[in-house]
């Protein structure tokens, strides 16, 4: 994958955890597997899926440990954290679609 196919993938997956975001809805288990890529006459169309453990959050603070380990926010193991636990989950994607 080069630079720019992951800086126009990371796009649109950042796109999409805004719009739910914007909706205070929380994906909580962001990882490679839960992202659909398909190539479409030289573009990408991207499917943020399983949003088994998605939830409304609100303003308020989550407490249910959740997600996988290996993208997990440091906050939700500690068991109170925000709709921002998505955005360290995200970042763990960014390192693992830049390094392999």
């Amino acid at each position: 994958m080069t630079e720019e196919q992951a800086v126009y993938i990371l796009r649109e997956i950042l796109s999409a955890v805004n719009y739910t975001h914007s909706h205070k809805i929380a994906h909580r288990d962001l990882k490679p597997e839960n992202i659909l890529v398909r190539k479409v006459n030289e573009r990408y169309k991207i499917k943020v899926i399983d949003w088994g453990l998605g939830t409304l959050m609100g303003d308020a603070k989550a407490h249910r440990v959740c997600g996988t380990p290996e993208y997990v926010a440091p906050e939700v193991i500690k068991g109170n954290y925000s709709i921002a636990c998505d955005m360290w989950s995200i970042g763990a994607i960014t390192y693992v679609m830049l390094t392999g």
